[in-house]
């Protein structure tokens, strides 16, 4: 929910005497990449109308620690939940081998994401274009608004039917993306900036390599260290395939039972 529409909602809200008033957050709005005195307000109508609200759900610790550190409500009225995911919905297969092409290897880098300034893609971008080998042919596929690529209904589909071989979170803000859930879960090995609640599932080195958002130069040192590196893929696909199943839709529709009917 946005910041507009939770000021707004709440307020109207309170204003019709609805009893219980739940406001559930994907990241926090003033932390989106714009003037900083834009964010200024937008924090301020978070804090005037947080009183109107009885649960303030937030999908990461980093998204609960920052509405602590900024006052924006207590701890009493913050909730934890985490987004979860049918794991077993999406098809996998092993990781392909490296095919030649044209006498190269062809190396498809895969995201999801709407072209928008918080999605950080003009940094996907400009990796691509600092990546330079001999050895592969570069294929970047982003689908989403914005992308030739543009919108698909399945977009998991398309990127395995592809066969894409390392997906790419570049955002430079976020709260806990689906998107990461299900790249773990299709069996890709992930480069992700370390933002929101990003490094809360992957670990670096581990379930996926992290990078420093708005950084061209170390997110294609990153993408390049797994271009070189295919047994690195395969480890960090594995584990993060086995994680994943933490984040299960059923775990999380029974939390949201829990707090929302008790």
């Amino acid at each position: 929910c946005s910041s507009k529409a939770g000021f707004l909602g709440a307020l109207a809200g309170k204003l019709a005497g609805i009893k219980k008033i739940i406001y559930r957050i994907g990241g926090w709005s003033f932390n989106d990449p714009r003037p900083a005195w834009q964010n200024k307000i937008i924090l301020r109508l978070e804090k005037i109308s947080a009183p109107f609200k009885d649960k303030i759900i937030v999908n990461s610790k980093n998204n609960l620690e920052q509405a602590l550190a900024l006052k924006i409500c207590s701890r009493k009225k913050l909730s934890l939940l985490y987004n979860g995911i049918n794991t077993d919905s999406l098809s996998h297969s092993p990781p392909k081998a490296d095919q030649p092409r044209a006498g190269k290897f062809e190396i498809k880098i895969a995201a999801i994401a709407n072209d928008y300034p918080a999605k950080g893609l003009k940094y996907l971008h400009q990796a691509v274009a600092l990546l330079n080998h001999k050895s592969y042919l570069l294929n970047l596929i982003i689908i989403g608004q914005g992308s030739p690529v543009g919108p698909k209904d399945n977009p998991w589909q398309y990127l395995l039917e592809q066969g894409a071989d390392i997906f790419v979170i570049p955002s430079v803000k976020e709260g806990m993306p689906y998107v990461l859930l299900e790249a773990m879960a299709a069996g890709l090995p992930i480069v992700a900036t370390n933002v929101g609640g990003i490094p809360e599932i992957i670990k670096d080195g581990q379930t996926g390599l992290l990078v420093p958002p708005k950084n061209p130069e170390k997110l294609a040192a990153a993408i390049g260290r797994l271009i070189d590196d295919p047994g690195l893929r395969n480890k960090l696909a594995t584990n993060a395939r086995k994680k994943v199943k933490k984040y299960s839709l059923s775990k999380m529709l029974a939390q949201y039972q829990e707090l929302l009917v008790g």
